[in-house]
Formats: structure tokens, C-alpha cells, sequence
């Protein structure tokens, strides 16, 4: 498996996401560089300002990460950014929701 490089969070300074994790602080680390890494590729296929402003919130519960998308479309659309930026981890398990809680991709919780 290929690490992904990063670049700068700076270019979406504006952007809001709730990020969340269970007690443990090295999750939040972790969800803040998928985050990253997926921008990173996003940003590489020219989708970086819509990645940014469809992801509401990343949580990670004890090495489950749940992305909510704005939209079904945005969350199909894009959710393989997330799972190979989570894949760098080694945790399987990724759940994609959209806000109105439609399940769009991945385990279902």
C-alpha cells in the first residue's frame, strides 16, 4: 500500500467539519489526516473545493470511521477518497451517511 503525501490544510482555511473520536486522542490525530489526505487527492483530480464543502462530519469510534456527506450524490460521488486516505491505517471499516441519514457506501453501523 502506497502512503499518500499531504499538503497543506490552508487552502480550505474556511472550511468547518465536525470531527469526532471515542477517548482515545490519537483518533482525532487520525481523523484530521484522512481529512488531509483525502483533500490531498482530491485536490489532485480537481474536486478539492467540493470535497471540502461536502464532508460534515468524520467521526472515529475505536477504529470505525463514519463520514456524514451533505448529500447522497456528494457522498457517492466522492467517498472513495476517504477510503483510501483511511486505508493508510489499516482499519477496514468506513461508513458513508448522508446528512438525511441515507446509508450510501461502506459497513453499515
Amino acid at each position: 500500500m502506497t502512503q499518500i503525501e499531504t499538503k497543506s490544510l490552508d487552502r480550505v482555511q474556511d472550511t468547518w467539519i465536525k470531527v469526532g473520536c471515542h477517548r482515545e486522542t490519537h483518533r482525532l490525530d487520525r481523523v484530521l489526516e484522512t481529512f488531509q489526505k483525502a483533500l490531498t487527492l482530491a485536490d489532485a483530480g480537481g474536486n478539492a473545493d467540493a470535497f471540502a464543502s461536502s464532508v460534515i462530519s468524520m467521526h472515529d469510534q475505536k477504529g470505525w470511521l463514519t463520514v456524514e456527506w451533505v448529500s447522497v450524490a456528494s457522498g457517492q460521488r466522492l467517498h472513495s477518497l476517504i477510503d483510501k486516505a483511511w486505508q493508510d491505517f489499516a482499519e477496514p471499516l468506513v461508513t458513508h451517511v448522508a446528512v438525511s441519514g441515507e446509508h450510501i457506501a461502506g459497513e453499515r453501523t
